[in-house]
C-alpha cells in the first residue's frame, strides 16, 4: 500500500469535515443520525480541544480554521450538556446548546463550499 502524503491526508480530512458540517447544519440530519453519533463523527475528524495546529494552509484557509475552532467549541458544549442521545427534532431544536451550533455550522458550510471538496487521490497543493 502506497504511503499517503500529509497534504493528501489533509485534503481527505477536509472533505470529511465538510460532510460532518453538512450534518451539523441541519437539525433534521442530526435527528436522523442521533446526537451522539454526530458528536462522534465530528470527534473523528475535528481538532479536539481546539488544537488546530495540524489544520493548516494551503489545504485549510485561515477562515476555515477559525470556523473549525468555532464548531469544535460548540460541539464540546453540546457534548457536555447532553447526557442522553437525542433523535427527536423537537428535542434538538429545544436544546439551548444545539441552537447556536446550527448557524455556526451553516456559516462553516458556506465558507468550505467556496472551494468545494478536494481530490481524494491527487495532491492539489504541491
Amino acid at each position: 500500500m502506497a504511503e499517503v502524503s500529509e497534504v493528501l491526508l489533509k485534503q481527505r480530512v477536509r472533505n470529511r469535515i465538510m460532510e460532518v458540517i453538512d450534518v451539523l447544519a441541519e437539525p433534521e440530519d442530526i435527528a436522523r443520525l442521533g446526537l451522539f453519533e454526530v458528536i462522534n463523527l465530528w470527534n473523528d475528524f475535528g481538532p479536539g480541544q481546539g488544537d488546530t495546529e495540524w489544520y493548516s494552509g494551503p489545504v485549510f484557509t485561515t477562515e476555515e480554521i477559525a470556523l473549525i475552532n468555532q464548531v469544535e467549541l460548540s460541539v464540546e458544549k453540546v457534548a457536555r450538556a447532553n447526557k442522553t442521545d437525542l433523535f427527536e427534532l423537537e428535542d434538538i431544536l429545544a436544546s439551548p446548546e444545539i441552537r447556536p451550533l446550527i448557524p455556526t455550522a451553516r456559516e462553516a458550510r458556506e465558507v468550505f463550499n467556496r472551494r468545494g471538496t478536494f481530490s481524494e487521490d491527487t495532491e492539489l497543493f504541491v
